[in-house]
């Protein structure tokens, strides 16, 4: 028994939501700082943005319990969620977060300002927010290495591009040429489970006269927890009487908690001035991290484990005579992450700003499951398999270039911005090893494949590219003393979905010494991503308790078509958002934006 899943995209979005924060900062020039998202100009601060903009340090981060990069964030930014996924297939090795209750990937993630790539896998699991998704693993990024996060919580795509339609996280990594730290974490449950190690360090180095490298690095070590209780079904077998043998049940029968993680990350930021108005940049990421999960637990009496077959010399088999008291697959996912980012940036003598750059990013990410069978191979079958990899690579090119403009009129020079960018992505299926997906001379008894998740297939694996260009146009300043205003444009042409053009207008208004208003409107665009075109999975639910196939297939493949499947759609959206700041006394900010 089989069913099928077509992966499909809003065709529209819409946005709504009331948000507001309240911030202290620790000296007068807290609310001063100079932020570079949401805006080309170079003099925004928090207190003047025309849309609300979070910032944080590197103190902020440390003052979090837990050592997870996305927990850190969504107990600093109350739109940020991310939950914990167990038995979920891949929503437990890439857990999958929402910023302004919108899936993970229409929120764009940028370091130092520049594009990060999304991971290699397509949410299958995970819940309705996130499945379907396909959004950048922020867990490869060590909170060690933060210098400053920047989270917009705007529609910002005619300033970005594809995806940050939810918002943009933009994170600024350390760049001091000397000094350094070291964070050393240890922690338990209270249930005596769950023990969690941690260690960060960062440090700076001179690169001659006039540079720096700057080195983060992190291992992470949690152990798994477990909240389950004894399974219904195991406690109706005890009590009718079913005799496991001397293997017994497996302890725990269902697993529910926190999964087994280890990882080791890296991240490297450096750069050289050149002139005093000139300089060259590189930085980029290398990181390996393996996710332990426990699948859901299989009845001995029921459904395929507990059908007596006969062999081909005349024997009779079942699969609950190898697994008497039933047992869980084992599920590993690899995760192998990198990444580089270079370029050049001056500033002429005209004020003319130029910012050129170009990087690439891979992120790949391997299945494996143990304690395992493809029932349909008999007795013959393996008990371990390699399931497949899924890869996706991605190449970007920018040319940004800001310039500002003296009009006697105008309260504040004219900032005009442009810019081009060039993005070549590739989506690779690699198939697992025939074992895990091969029909075997029993399948019309039992089920086919690696039980858990069958492996990808010859006909699933290939390589899928997509390639987009962009221009983009704004304009930002003062008109009068108080009133600020901005415009913004982009042109974007995807080469399998076609242009699209997105405007954004801001503005705010300082009513008085301590009361500003401010509002935006803007349009949003979302290409389907190569991978959530041509992802196939199949994976296994439970109905009524027994294991039932589940299969997410592309919309070309035979059996989408045959379940009259549609070509996916590009996600649009329209977005008003407007908002008051308000700066009180003792240093308070307090901001409400709907």
């Amino acid at each position: 028994m089989s069913a099928v899943t077509v992966l499909s995209l809003f065709g529209s979005t819409s946005l709504s939501g009331l948000a507001w924060a309240a911030t202290a900062p620790a000296d007068a020039d807290g609310l001063s700082e100079i932020i570079v998202t949401g805006s080309r100009r170079v003099d925004r601060s928090v207190a003047d943005s025309p849309s609300p903009v979070d910032v944080f340090t590197p103190e902020d981060l440390q003052r979090q319990a837990g050592s997870d990069t996305q927990d850190l964030i969504r107990t600093l930014v109350p739109s940020f969620n991310v939950g914990h996924f167990s038995s979920d297939d891949g929503s437990g090795i890439v857990r999958p977060p929402t910023l302004r209750g919108l899936p993970p990937d229409e929120t764009l993630v940028l370091i130092n300002g520049k594009r990060f790539h999304r991971s290699a896998l397509v949410q299958i699991a995970g819940d309705a927010q996130t499945s379907g998704s396909q959004g950048a693993d922020l867990n490869q990024i060590p909170a060690i290495a933060i210098k400053q996060l920047e989270v917009l919580r705007d529609g910002a795509s005619a300033q970005y591009g594809s995806d940050a339609i939810a918002g943009v996280m933009n994170f600024t990594l350390k760049d001091a040429a000397d000094g350094g730290s070291v964070i050393v974490q240890w922690g338990q449950d209270y249930a005596g489970d769950g023990a969690t190690g941690h260690v960060q360090v960062n440090s700076g180095l001179p690169l001659g006269d006039r540079g720096f490298v700057n080195i983060s690095a992190e291992y992470q070590k949690n152990d798994p927890t477990d909240r389950g209780v004894e399974r219904t079904d195991v406690t109706a077998l005890k009590a009718s009487g079913y005799d496991p043998g001397p293997k017994g049940y497996p302890t725990p029968n269902q697993r529910w908690g926190d999964n087994a993680v280890e990882a080791e990350r890296l991240f490297v930021n450096s750069g050289i001035d050149l002139t005093d108005n000139s300089k060259v940049y590189l930085f980029g990421n290398f990181a390996h991290s393996n996710t332990k999960e426990s699948f859901y637990y299989r009845d001995p009496l029921s459904s395929w484990l507990g059908t007596t077959f006969t062999l081909d010399n005349g024997s009779t088999f079942a699969w609950n005579k190898v697994y008497p008291g039933g047992y869980h697959p084992w599920f590993y996912g690899d995760i192998l992450d990198s990444s580089i980012t270079g370029g050049y940036k001056t500033t002429l003598k005209s004020g003319l700003i130029i910012d050129a750059s170009a990087s690439y990013g891979r992120d790949e990410v391997r299945y494996n499951l143990v304690n395992t069978v493809n029932p349909s191979l008999g007795p013959s079958s393996p008990t371990q398999f390699y399931v497949g990899t899924q890869t996706q690579e991605e190449t970007d090119l920018n040319l940004d270039l800001t310039y500002p403009v003296h009009i006697d009129w105008l309260a504040s020079p004219l900032t005009l911005a442009g810019g081009a960018e060039y993005r070549r992505e590739v989506y690779t299926i690699t198939p697992g090893d025939a074992a895990s997906y091969t029909s075997g001379d029993y399948s019309a008894y039992v089920p086919v494949g690696s039980n858990g998740m069958p492996g990808f297939t010859p006909t699933d694996a290939g390589q899928f590219p997509r390639s987009n260009y962009a221009f983009y146009a704004d304009a930002e300043a003062d008109v009068i003393k108080d009133l600020s205003l901005g415009f913004a444009l982009r042109y974007e042409d995807f080469s399998d979905f076609g242009s699209t053009t997105n405007w954004k207008v801001t503005g705010r208004y300082q009513l008085t010494d301590w009361v500003a208003i401010r509002s935006s409107v803007n349009t949003g665009f979302r290409a389907p991503t190569p991978g959530q075109e041509n992802v196939s999975e199949v994976t296994t639910i439970f109905q009524n308790g027994n294991p039932v196939e589940q299969g997410t297939y592309p919309v070309g493949s035979a059996i989408a078509k045959y379940y009259r499947a549609q070509a996916l759609k590009p996600g649009t959206s329209f977005h008003i958002a407007g908002g008051l700041v308000f700066d009180l006394p003792y240093k308070v900010n307090l901001d409400v934006d709907y």
